[in-house]
Order: structure tokens, then C-alpha cells, then sequence
């Protein structure tokens, strides 16, 4: 029997009640069952749309799908053989859930973008609660788009959300992988990081970390430059800076595919610009 799913068993079986079931029969009266069931049958795609409906009917603690989500993932090779809505609409698009660390505050964000010509329509992202939580209109002719929410001073909740384009819904099962603690500044003005990255087992490719350079207006400039990790700390040391450049922070990144949906979950730092300007003297 494949290890992961024999561990999966074990904490189906030793998991709290949902209900008021006696802890021996937990697991046959769970409405992730059927989902259960598939897997144990080889069966990812169908596994996953048990769960999207056990979420869906049933206010389930993250705790109890997160380990049936990541062995779904690992059997379905990281989610690229779940089942497409969209069919070949939906390429290019890319939910990201962003925590960010500043020097005396703490925010999160959800930004969705599509990084390829499409075309015409509209979206709508809806939250677990059913509200509204991104929107808008989609230009056939341009090559990247996005949008994104305020400053959020609250975590978005994990859960069951759908996103519609054209009429067509897809759902995606956002995780709560506490991103918040993946990246610490050592001191204040230090340019080391300590590193705390998750290690899944989802068949994903594994967390990385890089940093990026912002324009005056939190506009990236170029691309993200891979950092090397070592133990358990980055050191930060651009070799160049950008023209334009004015902010810099250090991110780490994990992600899955979803019906054709790339989902990443980001954790960025800011980074004392002062420490890489060089010295004209």
C-alpha cells in the first residue's frame, strides 16, 4: 500500500470526531468518506471532487482535509490532471496569497493574474463565505493582467472558493500553510534571513526563496533572482542594482495546480534598502 495513503489512514483513524461519533467509527461517518474512498481505488480526480463537495456542504476545520488535499495533489502529479473547467480558458491563470512583513507591520493580499493572451470576459472570485473577493474584466489583446485586494490586516481564511470566467466555475481549495513564519529578519538591519520553509509531500516542486526589486510605485523591476539557501539562512547580496530601484524584499514561494489553475501561497520580507547602496566614495 502507497506509504502516503497508509499514513493518511492512520490519521483518518486517529483524528478527533466531527461529531458526536464515537472515535472508532470517525472515519465512516466523515463526509470526506467518499473522497477517501477514491483514493484508496486510485482514483485523484474523482478524490478531488468529493472533497470540493464535502467542502462545500459541510464547515470541515483545515486540519482534517489539509493531509487528504496534499495526497490528492501527489497522486494527481502536484494537481495537473484534475479536471478543467475551463478547458483551455483558463491557461495562464494564477491565484497568489500573499502575507507580507514590513518593519512595523504585517499584511496579506490576494491578487489574481493571467500572464497570457485569452479572451474576452469577465471573472469573479468568491470566497468560502460566498462574497465577492475579486473581480473584473479580461482584454483578449494584452499579455498580462492582474488584480488584487487592499491591505488585508487579517488572514484570508482557508477554504472552498470558486472562480467563474464566462460562466464557467471552477473550484479552488486554498490551504493555510502559515506563510507568515516562513521568513525572519535575524536583526533589523541585518542582511541575513532565517529560513523556516514547509516541506510537503504533495508531489509539488519544492518552496524556493529569491528576492526582487520594487520602482517607487511597488512595481517589480526584472525578473526574481533565486536565493541560495544555506541551513537555514539566506544571505541577501544583489550584485547589482537596478536603475529605478527603491525597495527590496525577499520572498519564499510553494505552489499547486488546480484545474488549470496555478495557486501560490508567498510570504515576502522588506529588506533595509540603505544596506545595498554602494558607497561613491
Amino acid at each position: 500500500m502507497n506509504k502516503t495513503i497508509l499514513g493518511l489512514i492512520i490519521f483518518l483513524l486517529t483524528a478527533d470526531s466531527l461529531g458526536a461519533a464515537r472515535d472508532s467509527e470517525w472515519f465512516m461517518r466523515t463526509p470526506m468518506q467518499k473522497s477517501f474512498n477514491a483514493l484508496m481505488i486510485k482514483q485523484p480526480k474523482v478524490a478531488w471532487w468529493e472533497l470540493v463537495s464535502a467542502l462545500n456542504r459541510h464547515d470541515i476545520a483545515v486540519e482534517h482535509w489539509l493531509p487528504l488535499k496534499e495526497t490528492i495533489l501527489k497522486e494527481s502529479n502536484c494537481g495537473q490532471i484534475l479536471y478543467n473547467a475551463f478547458g483551455n480558458l483558463n491557461k495562464g491563470f494564477k491565484l497568489s496569497i500573499i502575507s507580507r512583513q514590513g518593519f512595523s507591520n504585517q499584511g496579506y493580499q490576494i491578487k489574481l493574474s493571467i500572464d497570457q493572451k485569452t479572451i474576452n470576459g469577465s471573472f469573479q472570485l468568491l470566497s468560502p463565505k460566498k462574497e465577492v473577493v475579486l473581480s473584473g474584466g479580461i482584454d483578449e489583446d494584452a499579455s498580462y493582467q492582474e488584480w488584487e485586494t487592499d491591505e488585508l490586516l487579517i488572514k484570508p481564511i482557508a477554504g472552498l472558493y470558486y472562480l467563474t470566467f464566462n460562466g464557467f466555475e471552477t473550484p479552488i481549495v486554498v490551504s493555510n500553510y502559515h506563510s507568515e513564519r516562513w521568513l525572519e529578519r535575524i536583526t533589523q538591519f541585518s542582511d541575513k534571513i532565517s529560513v523556516s520553509l514547509p516541506n510537503l509531500a504533495n508531489g509539488c516542486d519544492p518552496a524556493t526563496t529569491g528576492f526582487h526589486w520594487f520602482n517607487e510605485d511597488y512595481q517589480q523591476i526584472g525578473k526574481k533572482i533565486i536565493a541560495n539557501v544555506e541551513g537555514n539562512t539566506v544571505k541577501v547580496s544583489p550584485a547589482k542594482i537596478p536603475h529605478g530601484a527603491e525597495f527590496l524584499s525577499v520572498s519564499a514561494l510553494i505552489y499547486e495546480l488546480q484545474s488549470g489553475v496555478r495557486v501560490e501561497y508567498i510570504h515576502r520580507i522588506s529588506m533595509p534598502f540603505a544596506l545595498y547602496v554602494e558607497d561613491d566614495n
